[in-house]
């Protein structure tokens, strides 16, 4: 259970982190929502979580297929 919400820590820390007040998201046009760090980083970081989800996903695909082979009595 601690490694779970070890693991989800840096995708609330994303979702949670906002941009500057005085606009909407998207108020302004893409150029500055690129050059704005405040802008950016959550994106940036929310696409490093989304990669790292996928990647554990890939890794672990042998054992969930193994696991549900078992489970349907499979020889294999």
């Amino acid at each position: 259970m601690k490694l779970r919400l070890l693991a989800a820590l840096p995708l609330l820390a994303t979702l949670t982190a906002s941009a500057h007040p005085g606009h909407g998201p998207m108020e302004s046009s893409t150029s500055h929502w690129l050059t704005s760090p405040d802008h950016l980083l959550p994106a940036l970081g929310l696409g490093a979580v989304i990669l790292a989800g996928a990647l554990v996903w890939k890794r672990t695909a042998p054992l969930r297929s193994a696991a549900r082979s078992k489970k349907a009595g499979s020889p294999l």
